[in-house]
């Protein structure tokens, strides 16, 4: 997760009805989750967090659910 703004970086997609959408998507994925929305990296909105191990010890946080709002194509994502 990052400090950065979420409303900030939705305000600055140049589409209002991009944002308007991604807003909506944000509503949602809010009320599935239970949690409040948060940038993960620069170009991704994700919600809560759960720990990932990979098989080589490595150990990370992943949001439980996130978007990335591209100019011409959402992308959806959800960890199990």
């Amino acid at each position: 997760m990052t400090v950065a703004s979420v409303d900030d970086f939705i305000d600055a997609q140049s589409d209002e009805q991009v944002r308007d959408d991604r807003r909506v998507i944000i509503k949602m994925m809010s009320a599935a989750t239970g949690d409040k929305p948060a940038m993960w990296g620069p170009g991704i909105v994700g919600f809560g967090s759960v720990p990932l191990k990979y098989a080589s010890g490595r150990e990370l946080d992943r949001p439980v659910c996130a978007f990335s709002p591209p100019k011409a194509k959402l992308k959806l994502y959800r960890m199990d």
